[in-house]
Parts: C-alpha cells; sequence; structure tokens
C-alpha cells in the first residue's frame, strides 16, 4: 500500500529528528537541526509547499550532515523576479 503524505512526512520528521548537530567548515560552527528547520521543508513562510517539493526535499536529509560537513564556502542566494542570483554572505 502507497504511503501517504502525512506518513511520509511523519517517516521523515523521525529521520530529522535523529540528527545530531554536524560542525560546518564554512561557517566555522555547529549546525544544529531543530523544529524551524524541518518546518522550512515543509512550509515557505506561512504556505505549505506542494507535496512534489516537500517529497523532493525531505528524500534529502539522509545526505544534510555530509554536505554540511563537506561545504567549504557559504553561499546566500537571492531570487529577483524569476533569476537566481548567488551573492557571498554579509
Amino acid at each position: 500500500m502507497k504511503e501517504s503524505m502525512k506518513e511520509t512526512i511523519a517517516r521523515y520528521r523521525n529521520e530529522y529528528d535523529s540528527l545530531r548537530p554536524v560542525f560546518s567548515p564554512a561557517i566555522g560552527e555547529d549546525v544544529h537541526f531543530n523544529a524551524q528547520g524541518f518546518k522550512h521543508l515543509v512550509y515557505k513562510g506561512k504556505h505549505r509547499r506542494t507535496n512534489a517539493v516537500i517529497y523532493s526535499r525531505l528524500v534529502l536529509i539522509p545526505l544534510i550532515p555530509a554536505v554540511i560537513r563537506t561545504a567549504r564556502k557559504s553561499q546566500r542566494y537571492v531570487y529577483v523576479g524569476n533569476l537566481l542570483t548567488a551573492r557571498k554572505p554579509k
């Protein structure tokens, strides 16, 4: 039987909750994983993301620690209309 989106979110929430702080060489400190971070995966501001977007974000949760550990520089992305531009963090 196919898993519902509610069940999928709950399953990945458990996986997200099991993440421990990871040191980031890019910012020079530990990154902690909290409820606010998980909420950002499911919501954009006050609006719930589409199921497809939520799923595409949740399946990447297992990769988060490795990405943070190996990132060497921090990048800030800014949307200008439909254009995505990268800027160095302030």
